[in-house]
């Protein structure tokens, strides 16, 4: 996405959607942080790492705001 700034606006106030939200990113990080750590020689390490702690960081922010 090189230079371009893109927002996108969820509505936390729907309970489904945050159900799905919290749990997308709950399931992603883990999901890629136990790929990482099943495969410590894998070239894309450090890239997998960082979508985890990504997913992880995003599920908190979710997790506070409502």
């Amino acid at each position: 996405m090189g230079g371009q700034f893109l927002v996108v606006v969820f509505d936390l106030d729907d309970p489904d959607l945050y159900v799905v939200m919290t749990a997308a990113m709950w399931g992603t990080g883990s999901m890629v942080r136990h790929r990482v750590q099943g495969e410590p020689d894998d070239f894309n390490r450090t890239d997998f790492l960082r979508w985890a702690e990504t997913a992880e960081r995003l599920h908190e922010r979710l997790d506070k705001t409502v």
